[in-house]
């Protein structure tokens, strides 16, 4: 997803098009976290793994956002 309103030539540093890489990061952090943890489950790993699976939502949301694309 590119957040540029139009075409043009970048002159320095730019974040334009992370949105969707940093969030597929997110997803297969928790995705790897999630199966750490479940090596060996206790009660805490198990909530700890769906709050963790909960806040990925939020990630995606927060990427939107600074993208000024939500």
């Amino acid at each position: 997803m590119v957040e540029a309103k139009e075409e043009g030539l970048l002159a320095g540093p730019s974040n334009s098009g992370l949105t969707d890489p940093a969030h597929s990061m997110a997803i297969s952090l928790v995705q790897l976290t999630t199966v750490l943890l479940s090596v060996d489950p206790n009660l805490d790993d198990l909530v700890s793994m769906n709050m963790i699976k909960t806040l990925i939502d939020e990630i995606g949301d927060a990427f939107l956002r600074g993208a000024g694309l939500a």
